[in-house]
């Protein structure tokens, strides 16, 4: 019953994810990444950031500052993977798989349509900005999942859980901090809309 109801979804979660996978160690980490990835291995393996610091929550010392969330996401994955620029890349690889059902679900919820949710999740799986940006171990990934997760939960009124991500998009990336008063205005506008419609 599962697979017959999202089985478009999951072809397209499993192609976005083999057309990332080749060539990934193909280019030497960026330096965004490579703050971000050795920061992250530190700390699984100390405790301590590159600076000597124990378990920050801030990380002045980056530049771009603080990609915490970034940094604590990829500490959770050097305890098991081997150091390779590959195994680095991977896990934000297999968190942007999630960019797929997520707009799927968002779109079938606005627009009742699972036709148009099925391209728009097929279009942003495929793009070009996105296929590049999915492939680096950037804190913009964990950004995007977490926010547009925090934008699913809160259109099924989980507020609680909904605002949790939204904190940990716009802690990931503070570029988010200034969508989000227009976003919870759009969703505002969107319960507003529903409500009346019902």
């Amino acid at each position: 019953m599962f697979w017959k109801k999202y089985k478009d979804i999951i072809l397209i979660t499993v192609l976005f994810l083999l057309i990332r996978l080749p060539f990934l160690d193909q280019l030497f980490l960026l330096h965004d990444e490579r703050d971000i990835v050795l920061s992250g291995y530190s700390i699984a393996k100390t405790a301590r950031d590159l600076y000597g610091n124990f378990l920050p929550i801030n990380f002045e010392e980056l530049n771009p500052h603080n990609p915490a969330t970034a940094i604590y996401f990829s500490a959770l994955w050097w305890t098991f993977l081997p150091r390779t620029v590959f195994f680095a890349r991977l896990p934000y690889v297999l968190i942007t798989s999630l960019l797929v059902p997520l707009v799927y679900l968002i779109v079938k919820k606005v627009l009742q349509n699972k036709e148009i949710a099925i391209l728009s999740a097929f279009f942003a799986a495929f793009n070009p900005w996105m296929f590049h940006i999915t492939r680096l171990a950037m804190d913009i990934n964990v950004t995007l999942v977490a926010g547009l997760f925090g934008i699913y939960l809160f259109m099924n009124r989980k507020y609680i859980f909904s605002f949790v991500m939204f904190f940990i998009a716009s802690y990931a990336y503070m570029g988010f901090r200034v969508l989000i008063p227009f976003m919870l205005l759009y969703l505002a506008l969107y319960h507003l809309y529903t409500n009346k419609t019902k």
